[in-house]
């Protein structure tokens, strides 16, 4: 598979493209938001004005949630009253330097602008975090003939970063789920949020995830222990 050079993308490399944004108009209410929530299944929605080249915000599904639990919000309060700010960035803008600024100003969506002002795409955390760890799925399903698996004992296991959740859940008898990402080194990036060091572990539920060795900002061989 392509090694993945990291350092020299650009944000319209990794973003989902204009075409494909699913976003929702600005005088929508919440249980218009709920519905379309259903339907799509993504966490974040752009929120727009007229139209794609007019994104007013975002709506973060996590907002509704808590607020409806809290008896704030209704199913007709309109959404502009829970919509946070847009940050816009240039289509041009390098994919290591957006990582930065959303680790700084705890962001996890940026909207890409082209140079006429108009939307080109959106790009997420987790769609740099992909990249990172090893790109798209069809290059996960090229890899799958690598994947290794070492069982230690019967709470132990190591095994490459590009094996596939299903074959780890199957390994330690997990129920390991991501949206975001389809390998166990993806996954672990997820839990840390940022690029690990070799020897740092993090706990999921049951299973700690020890890494033991990286490899081109990607996770290549993690430790399972079964506590």
């Amino acid at each position: 598979h392509k090694v993945f050079e990291f350092g020299d993308k650009v944000v319209t490399e990794a973003m989902v493209p204009r075409t494909e944004i699913v976003s929702i108009p600005d005088d929508s209410t919440v249980g218009d938001a709920l519905k379309l929530v259903l339907e799509e299944g993504y966490s974040r929605y752009p929120v727009i004005k007229e139209n794609i080249d007019s994104v007013t915000g975002i709506l973060y599904v996590k907002d509704i949630v808590k607020q409806m639990a809290q008896g704030k919000i209704q199913n007709y309060t309109p959404i502009t009253e829970i919509v946070r700010e847009a940050y816009y960035i240039p289509e041009n803008k390098m994919v290591t330097e957006l990582l930065d600024e959303m680790q700084k100003n705890k962001f996890q969506i940026a909207i890409v602008m082209d140079e006429y002002g108009g939307t080109a795409g959106l790009i997420t955390l987790e769609d740099i975090m992909e990249e990172i760890v090893g790109g798209l799925q069809d290059e996960f399903e090229a890899m799958e003939g690598e994947t290794e698996v070492e069982i230690i004992d019967e709470r132990t296991s190591i095994v490459a970063g590009q094996t596939g959740l299903d074959e780890i859940n199957e390994l330690v008898g997990s129920e390991l789920v991501s949206e975001d990402f389809h390998t166990i080194g993806g996954f672990v990036f997820g839990l840390f949020r940022r690029l690990p060091k070799v020897g740092e572990q993090v706990r999921y539920h049951n299973l700690r995830f020890l890494i033991l060795e990286m490899e081109d900002r990607k996770i290549s061989k993690v430790k399972i222990t079964r506590l």
